[in-house]
């Protein structure tokens, strides 16, 4: 991160270099500072107006030293010598591994803005790995914003940081009563808030058990099964050997027999309005995206298959001009849930001339935000190219740079998110776009596509992704097709979807990774080009997809639907759920853990359920 001295005029801009141009030669300076052993020759001037405590130390009534090597203690040679050249330069370079030195030494310093710089720098660096360290060394600097940065991060991930031994053996009852206090603590049920205050107690009992009612005073009585309630917690012997866990028990027994008998309630009473916990909004949904209001924005829209609600958090373009319309991008969404819209080509791009070129940007999905933030673009621009995760990282393979006039290319590169960084893996064995891949068991499988002369595939290839080789698989798919989908279901993966040289394909081809064989599932109830679909809940999803409408002495008409269908792997039958969904987008779909808390919910509800194919 750096700050740059735009905006000064030239003699600001003059002063500022002339200063920086001293220090570095050593002309001119009156003071030097001596820290670990190092000596940098200042002027008392410049660190005065730069820092409160040098200017405490130079102005102060005390008589002025007349040393000119003052020791610095507390602070690094390099924390000291970054803070230097932002006082002299108004450039800062911040990176993870001299961020928490230099945030030291700018609070000793007394110099805020640095300090603020530094949070914002390793705020925007959480993750799963270093959250706890973060918060600890908040905590330890009596830094509350941090504090706050690291601990909603935390509560956002708690189920998974909570169970670890770190967090169990280090957090302290202050602390732990600061998270399970909290709105924002990501769980889905508030039992949870009650075994993990048990499983905290039982990892040193004797110390902690004593702690046991200012936590069990955390619990929202309310949001608790009333089963569970009775089963668990009113006989817990922790409860029942405590006087005010038995007087809370009461309280809010007096409190639900007003209830049921419809009396009147304290209104301030700690059971009356029980707010529920943020984490017990998150619902999984199903994500579309594509173009937005400008070249930069992309849309954000979801649907729950269960309830039938569409919600959006960036709205797509409402107009049909096709401004900001982008085609052939991929979504994913990785093991952490972190959501990404990848590569893409705008219409305007390949519409309105021979040829247009894709673009190379890969965005993250920050959902309180409700907004997409760019990541490290991939290498290669990429439309027209399939793309699926491992774990939490991205691979992307093949593709087009330009579109519809280009060569498609044999490239794969994975971004790994802990180091925000690109990797060119082995290329495919051959040049492919409109293929599809999917993840199986530590390796990635290839299915069909077009070749450099446009030809459909179906040939097969499997990438080794420990070993980073790839083997064309003895097995080809049962017909070629392009623009389609393979699914991971139970170990299986169907092709659904997309179409081949003269047709549509209405098949389901069920690939056997384990026996290296093929079967035909059920076909789709109708003939269009299916684009886009996704696995939720063991079940594959499809929405709409393309249809040709003819009509007489008139051009035949493409249509795009976006109605819903399941297909149940079990009974190998389709099923029609859903006539239109609302801000459904035809050409890619993801499922995602989404907090509807930052969604907007639209008063348009999805109907048809239970429709079955012959009825539509």
């Amino acid at each position: 991160m750096s700050e740059d001295t735009g905006g000064l005029n030239p003699q600001q801009k003059r002063l500022l270099e002339g200063l920086y141009q001293f220090y570095r030669q050593g002309q001119l300076t009156d003071v030097t500072l001596d820290v670990e052993g190092q000596q940098f020759a200042c002027n008392r001037n410049v660190l005065a107006a730069s820092s409160p405590f040098f200017k405490a130390m130079f102005t102060s009534d005390v008589k002025e030293s007349t040393d000119n090597v003052i020791p610095i203690h507390g602070i690094t040679k390099d924390a000291m010598e970054t803070l230097l050249d932002y006082i002299y330069s108004g450039r800062i370079r911040l990176t993870n591994e001299n961020v928490q030195n230099v945030f030291s030494a700018s609070n000793f310093l007394e110099m805020l803005e640095v300090v603020d710089m530094c949070i914002d720098h390793i705020s925007g660096a959480l993750s799963l790995s270093n959250c706890l360290d973060v918060f600890f060394f908040a905590v330890y600097n009596y830094c509350e914003k941090l504090k706050l940065n690291s601990g909603n991060f935390i509560l956002k991930k708690f189920p998974e940081m909570a169970e670890t031994e770190e967090f169990l053996s280090k957090i302290e009852v202050g602390d732990l009563i600061w998270f399970l206090s909290s709105d924002d603590i990501y769980v889905d049920r508030e039992e949870y808030i009650f075994e993990y205050i048990l499983k905290w107690i039982e990892f040193d009992p004797e110390l902690r058990r004593k702690h046991f009612p200012k936590l069990f005073k955390c619990l929202r009585l309310p949001l608790i099964n009333d089963e569970y309630f009775e089963e668990k917690v009113t006989s817990h012997k922790f409860v029942q050997e405590n006087s005010f866990c038995r007087g809370l028990l009461t309280s809010f027994s007096l409190f639900k027999i007003q209830q049921a008998h419809m009396l009147e309630v304290d209104e301030d009473s700690p059971f009356a309005n029980p707010v529920p916990r943020l984490g017990m909004y998150n619902r999984k949904l199903i994500v579309y995206s594509g173009g937005a209001y400008s070249a930069e924005e992309r849309s954000f829209t979801a649907f729950d298959p269960v309830t039938k609600k569409n919600y959006y958090g960036i709205k797509p373009h409402p107009s049909f001009d096709f401004k900001f319309r982008i085609d052939y991008f991929s979504l994913v969404t990785t093991e952490n849930n972190s959501i990404y819209f990848i590569g893409g080509i705008f219409y305007e791009s390949y519409h309105f001339s021979e040829t247009g070129q894709a673009v190379k940007d890969f965005l993250l999905y920050d959902e309180k935000e409700s907004k997409w933030l760019p990541q490290k673009p991939m290498g290669v621009a990429r439309c027209q190219f399939a793309a699926c995760n491992y774990g939490d990282e991205v691979y992307v393979c093949g593709g087009k740079s330009f579109h519809p006039v280009g060569e498609p290319t044999d490239s794969l590169e994975v971004f790994d998110p802990e180091i925000n960084f690109w990797t060119v893996m082995e290329p495919m064995p051959m040049a492919l776009y409109q293929h599809s891949i999917c993840c199986h068991n530590k390796a990635l499988f290839v299915f069909g596509g077009k070749d450099v002369v446009d030809e459909h595939v179906d040939n097969v290839f499997r990438f080794d992704i420990p070993a980073n080789s790839w083997c064309v698989v003895r097995t080809n798919m049962l017909k070629p097709r392009s623009e389609h989908m393979s699914l991971q279901v139970n170990g299986k993966i169907y092709i659904v979807g997309g179409g081949s040289k003269h047709s549509n394909a209405v098949e389901v081809e069920i690939y056997d990774p384990s026996t290296n064989r093929w079967t035909y599932g059920t076909d789709f109830v109708e003939e269009r080009k299916i684009l886009t679909g996704c696995v939720f809940d063991g079940q594959i999803y499809t929405t709409g997809g393309v249809r040709q409408f003819s009509r007489p002495n008139k051009p035949t008409r493409t249509v795009e639907t976006k109605d819903f269908y399941r297909y149940n792997v079990h009974q190998n039958k389709w099923q029609k759920l859903v006539r239109f969904i609302q801000y459904a987008n035809t050409q890619c779909c993801t499922v995602a853990m989404l907090n509807i808390k930052f969604l907007h919910e639209s008063d348009f509800i999805s109907v048809g359920e239970g429709i079955e194919p012959n009825e539509h």
